[in-house]
């Protein structure tokens, strides 16, 4: 069974090519999302842990592990910060 992670029905998000935009039903924001952050959220599907989505990243992007970390790491801290999502 799939945690709901998402707030259900309070985030829309709209993902164009690599990248996307995210609008809060609760707080009338709208963000851009770069592609790491849209890669993030696509692969967000409460089953996945953090490491997970690290893995896949690495095989889909040539970039260094490091890199990949902290970039992941930022992505979710920044959708739980703004409410985006809950916690994995």
């Amino acid at each position: 069974m799939e945690k709901d992670i998402f707030k259900k029905n309070k985030i829309k998000f709209v993902f164009m090519g690599n990248e996307g935009m995210a609008l809060s039903l609760i707080s009338d924001n709208l963000y851009t999302l770069n592609e790491t952050a849209s890669f993030v959220l696509k692969n967000i599907n409460g089953k996945r842990s953090k490491k997970e989505i690290i893995n896949k990243f690495l095989k889909e992007y040539k970039a260094g592990r490091a890199q990949i970390e902290k970039d992941v790491e930022n992505s979710l801290n920044f959708f739980i910060k703004n409410k985006l999502i809950k916690k994995l």
